[in-house]
């Protein structure tokens, strides 16, 4: 169950941020909530700690990113609320691997583009990152 919950938000997100530019807060809030209770049902005080630890985490890490403009508010909280079904090391994980990913849409879009100035849409590089790092068992 909690795997679908993580897939749903990430997957809605994913929609509203290619489609209106925007990850909505009534995706992200909720989210963040889902996955504490989710914890908390699974693992009780120790996975309620452990989810906001991942929260924490990567809010703490890519606040700073938000700051220069590498990625917007939403994206922070996007992944704020993803890491909160993780595990710290997960945690990590997808943010290297979404980085990674975002990299390489910006080269695609780089030379679609012909080098004119085009955001990418982040929520989809953190979709495809916990898949790949969950090993698609969303």
């Amino acid at each position: 169950m909690r795997n679908v919950l993580l897939f749903a938000l990430l997957a809605g997100a994913a929609a509203t941020d290619w489609k209106r530019h925007k990850i909505y807060n009534r995706w992200t809030f909720p989210g963040l909530l889902a996955g504490v209770a989710a914890a908390g049902v699974l693992d009780g005080a120790d996975g309620i700690r452990c989810a906001l630890c991942s929260a924490i985490f990567a809010l703490v890490l890519l606040f700073p990113v938000y700051l220069i403009g590498g990625i917007g508010a939403g994206d922070v909280k996007l992944f704020a609320a993803a890491a909160s079904f993780l595990e710290l090391r997960e945690t990590f994980l997808c943010i290297f691997v979404s980085f990674l990913i975002g990299a390489g849409f910006s080269l695609l879009l780089i030379v679609a583009k012909k080098g004119k100035q085009r955001q990418i849409r982040f929520a989809l590089p953190i979709l495809i990152s916990i898949l790949f790092v969950s090993g698609g068992k969303l």
